[in-house]
């Protein structure tokens, strides 16, 4: 779910050429969410959608270049029904959305919370055409109590779908193992640069890091069917929200 927008905002505020669009179930939210990007005066298309229904996502089969999305971990936002059917559903949403070459990231806490939306991608995969694997994932402090886990999923080709263990993404360099000491290590980076931004199709340069890439410069990918370059934060149908 985008909710208030923090994560877009963040995106928005370091790629400020990138199109952006949210999703969320909660009206309240989505006026946030543009009352925030009013004020960072940062372009937003935001949309009140399901995830977890056939379609939910208002855009075309493969349209989508890159998917971020934190689900609910049925603690601060409460799921309806047996959470593993509800990250399945959504998974299977999302995959009907992207695009062959594009990238899913998703964050959950440490523990079941993770190994169920790990569980829940596998049996969405075998649903869609395409073979859609983990290729890095990492465990970071979210909070000084909190420990999550953010993956990195890719389409590898129906021959590779094993799912990698703990491993390091493309542009941390010699980055600590996980932990606090990681998280430090991803605000220094963020510090110096961020990765250039690319179209999915284009090939990134040797020298460049290929986690993120997305610029957009051809006026065909704006409008109602234009792929999404960074973040589409999805909110979802089952949430019963908590008021903090």
């Amino acid at each position: 779910m985008c909710g208030k927008g923090t994560l877009l905002a963040e995106a928005a505020v370091w790629w400020p050429n990138a199109s952006f669009a949210g999703c969320d179930v909660d009206i309240d939210q989505l006026d946030c969410c543009r009352t925030n990007f009013e004020w960072l005066q940062r372009r937003i298309q935001l949309f009140q959608a399901n995830a977890t229904k056939p379609g939910g996502i208002p855009f075309q089969n493969n349209s989508v270049d890159k998917v971020l999305v934190a689900p609910p971990w049925n603690r601060q936002f409460r799921i309806c029904g047996e959470p593993q059917i509800f990250y399945q559903a959504m998974f299977e949403e999302i995959l009907r959305v992207l695009h062959p070459t594009g990238r899913l990231v998703f964050v959950g806490a440490s523990g079941k919370v993770i190994h169920k939306l790990e569980v829940a991608l596998r049996n969405a995969r075998a649903k869609v055409d395409g073979g859609w694997s983990i290729v890095a994932k990492r465990s970071f402090f979210l909070t000084g109590k909190v420990t999550a886990v953010m993956a990195v999923a890719e389409n590898v080709g129906h021959e590779s779908l094993q799912d990698v263990g703990w491993k390091g993404l493309a542009w941390e360099g010699q980055a600590p193992d996980n932990g606090r000491d990681l998280y430090n290590h991803w605000r220094m980076l963020r510090a110096l640069d961020f990765p250039t931004l690319r179209p999915a199709f284009e090939t990134a340069l040797p020298s460049e890091p290929v986690l993120i890439h997305r610029h957009i410069s051809n006026s065909r990918y704006r409008g109602f069917g234009w792929l999404m370059t960074s973040a589409l934060l999805i909110g979802l149908w089952a949430l019963k929200r908590q008021v903090l």
